[in-house]
C-alpha cells in the first residue's frame, strides 16, 4: 500500500468524512470491519516493505517527518525487531554496521512506545538531548526513579543499581539516544487523554490514566532487592514500604497464558465503579483478604492497574493503564473474594467502553 493508499485507510476508518457534497459511502459495520481487514493486509508489515517506504518518502532524518510523512502508526514502525535507526542503516543513510549491543537498546525502544505521562516525556526530552553522557548525580528524587524506569527497559537486570555505566553504554550510540529523543518527542505530542499526577506521601512518580509496564511500575516503587529490580509474578503484590496493595489485571485473559484458577472476572461496573475477583485461594479472614476487605482500617492504599491482553498486535507485552487508588464498596464470597471497588478518578470513556465488555 502506498502513501496514499494510506490515507485511503484512514477514510475507510473514519467513514469517509470528506467526500464530495452530495456523495455517501455507508458501510455497516461488519463489512467495514472485512474491508479495513483486506486494506490492513497489504501495510507495510516486514523490514523490506518499511524500508521502501522510508525511500520512497526521500529518506527523511527525522522521526517525526518520516511518520507524517508516510502516516505510519508507531506500531507499525516498532516492531519485529525493526526500530527507525536500523532502517536508516538498511537504507544506506549510516553507514556503520549494527552490534549485537545496538540490537538490544533497540529492542528497548520498541518496548517504550506506550509511554503517556507528562512529565515523564518531559523529562525524557531533556535528559537524552544532549550528546553529552549527563550525570545522573545532579537529577532530584522524582527524576532519579524516571532514571531507574527507563533503565528497567534498557539494562541488564542488576543494571538498575549501575546507572552510570549504563548511560555509558547507550551514549555509545549517539543515533539511538537521538531516536529515543525524538520518540519522547513524538508521544508527548500524541497525548490525547488527560493524566494526573498521584499525590502520594512515598513521591511514586506514577500518573493516574498513563500507562507503564509492569516492571517500570516496580522502578516508580524504587523495589531493588540484591542489585536487582524485584519483579512479582503474581497479580496481587503488596508494596510494604508504602503500604499500597497492587492489582494488576488482565481483563481477556488466554488459557494459554493462565490456568483456569486464574482466570478471574474482572470488569468495569460503571466509570467509577469495577468488579474485581481475588485470587481463588484467597480468603477474607487471611492476611491477604483483609488487605482487600479491611484496607481502610490498616492503612493499606489499593492502586488497580488494567489491561486488555497479555501481549498486543505486535506482539509485546502489553502495558498496564494506571487507574490509580480504589476503594472499596462492597465485597461478598471466599476462595476467590468479589470485590466492587470504587475509583477515585473516574474511567476515560474508551477505558470504561473497553472493561465493561467484559460484563456481557
Amino acid at each position: 500500500m502506498n502513501v496514499h493508499g494510506r490515507k485511503l485507510l484512514r477514510h475507510v476508518e473514519n467513514g469517509f468524512p470528506v467526500l464530495p457534497t452530495g456523495c455517501a459511502i455507508e458501510l455497516d459495520k461488519v463489512s467495514q470491519e472485512i474491508v479495513l481487514a483486506n486494506m490492513r493486509d497489504t501495510v507495510a508489515r516486514n523490514k523490506a516493505k518499511i524500508i521502501s517506504l522510508y525511500n520512497r518518502v526521500e529518506r527523511p532524518s527525522s522521526l517525526k517527518k518520516f511518520l507524517d510523512e508516510t502516516e505510519l502508526h508507531l506500531e507499525e514502525l516498532y516492531k519485529n525487531n525493526l526500530y527507525f535507526t536500523q532502517i536508516k542503516r538498511e537504507s544506506g543513510v549510516l553507514k556503520d554496521e549494527q552490534t549485537d549491543e545496538e540490537k538490544t537498546f533497540g529492542r528497548s525502544i520498541i518496548r517504550s512506545i506506550h509511554i503517556d505521562s507528562i512529565s515523564r516525556l518531559k523529562w525524557g526530552i531533556e535528559f537524552f538531548s544532549t550528546s553529552k553522557k549527563p550525570s545522573g548525580e545532579s537529577l532530584n528524587s522524582i527524576q532519579t526513579l524516571f532514571l531507574k524506569m527507563w533503565a528497567s527497559n534498557f539494562g541488564e537486570k542488576d543494571e538498575i543499581s549501575q546507572l552510570g555505566n549504563l548511560l555509558t553504554r547507550f551514549w555509545a550510540y549517539p543515533e539511538l539516544v537521538k531516536e529515543y529523543q525524538e520518540l519522547m518527542e513524538y508521544l508527548l505530542n500524541k497525548v490525547t487523554h488527560k493524566t494526573k499526577f498521584w499525590e502520594n506521601s512515598a513521591k511514586v512518580p506514577l500518573e493516574v490514566h498513563s500507562r507503564y509496564s509492569r516492571d517500570e511500575i516496580m522502578s516508580a516503587f524504587n523495589d531493588i532487592r540484591d542489585g536487582k529490580l524485584y519483579q512479582p509474578r503474581e497479580g496481587v503484590y503488596f508494596h510494604k514500604e508504602t503500604k499500597c496493595n497492587l492489582l494488576f489485571v488482565t481483563l481477556n485473559k488466554s488459557e494459554k497464558d493462565y490456568s483456569p484458577s486464574t482466570m478471574y472476572h474482572d470488569y468495569a461496573i460503571s466509570d467509577t465503579l469495577f468488579h474485581w475477583q481475588s485470587q481463588s485461594n484467597t480468603k477474607p479472614t487471611t492476611t491477604k483478604g483483609k488487605r482487600h476487605v479491611e484496607h481502610i482500617e490498616n492503612d493499606i492504599t489499593p492502586l488497580l492497574f488494567i489491561r486488555n491482553k497479555r501481549r498486543d498486535e505486535r506482539g509485546e507485552t502489553e502495558p498496564y493503564f494506571f487507574v490509580g487508588p480504589v476503594d472499596l464498596k462492597d465485597w461478598e464470597g471466599s476462595q476467590p473474594i468479589n470485590i466492587v471497588w470504587k475509583v477515585q478518578e473516574p474511567l476515560p470513556a474508551d477505558i470504561y467502553k473497553a472493561t465493561a465488555i467484559n460484563n456481557n
